[in-house]
């Protein structure tokens, strides 16, 4: 706010500044015109003939401090010449301020056109986001094991480009300490593919084995342990730049036995 006001405060100085050197610049020429016009404009008394002249100078004396025609345009000559110093001094402050006044201008312009384009990609890019869906309980069925499977969504406006997610589901102690690093087993030939505006794909979040009793009691009775799925994804936007999605979960059964998802103190952020 106090830049924009000093801002705005400069371009009324640089205006108030142009608009006096332009008006010096108007004096200085309408005095060389004057200046001009009297160096070389006709001598009223050569209208009188050459008798009146002599008779003239007969009766009057000659004055001493009379200027000769020669000294009177060497006068005129140095007031041109101080006058168009003048001029010239007033023109390149002119030209001075002008170019400042310019120079400002285009740095707004390009500080606006900056804004205006960042503006219009944080509007029009992808968003990847994470919302949670189905989970299978290991006790559903012989053989199951604990899974997650949540939904990335595009809630942006244009298509995210090289999507690649990478997801995992751990039994760990709970709270999850800032010492967690969140580790990922990256694929050497990940599956890469494109999400649509408002299009959606499944994920999914398998622990990989049987849970043991221990652990089972401890993760539906909100015990020292808890399920936890995490991930991250990462994509491309339209203007060429990468975007990361970092999510996590865990589960707590309700009252019914049935799973509800919370986010993780950590491991939620996105670029």
């Amino acid at each position: 706010m106090r830049g924009g006001a000093a801002r705005g405060y400069l371009r009324q100085v640089g205006s108030l500044w142009r608009d006096l050197l332009f008006r010096s610049i108007v004096c200085a020429t309408l005095v060389n015109v004057a200046l001009v016009f009297a160096i070389y404009a006709p001598d009223p008394t050569t209208n009188h003939s050459a008798d009146r002249h002599s008779e003239r100078d007969r009766i009057r004396p000659p004055i001493a401090s009379e200027k000769t025609p020669e000294e009177r345009t060497a006068d005129y000559t140095c007031w041109l010449t101080a006058e168009t110093f003048v001029l010239a001094i007033s023109t390149v402050g002119l030209w001075v301020v002008t170019w400042r006044g310019a120079r400002g201008q285009a740095r707004d312009m390009k500080r606006s056109l900056n804004i205006a384009e960042s503006t219009a990609e944080r509007q029009l890019r992808a968003y990847l986001v994470i919302e949670p869906d189905i989970f299978i309980d290991q006790e559903s069925g012989p053989g199951a094991s604990f899974e997650a499977r949540p939904v990335l969504v595009n809630a942006g406006q244009t298509p995210a480009y090289d999507v690649i997610a990478n997801s995992r589901m751990r039994v760990l102690p709970f709270p999850i300490g800032p010492e967690f690093t969140f580790p990922l087993d990256i694929p050497s030939d990940p599956s890469i593919r494109v999400l649509g505006p408002d299009q959606r794909t499944g994920l999914i979040c398998n622990l990989g084995y049987i849970a043991t009793p221990e652990d089972l009691r401890s993760i539906k009775s909100r015990g020292p342990v808890r399920l936890i799925a995490y991930g991250v994804v990462t994509y491309r936007d339209v203007f060429g730049k990468t975007h990361t999605t970092r999510y996590g979960f865990f589960f707590q059964w309700g009252s019914k036995g049935i799973p509800i998802w919370f986010s993780t103190n950590l491991h939620n952020q996105a670029t």
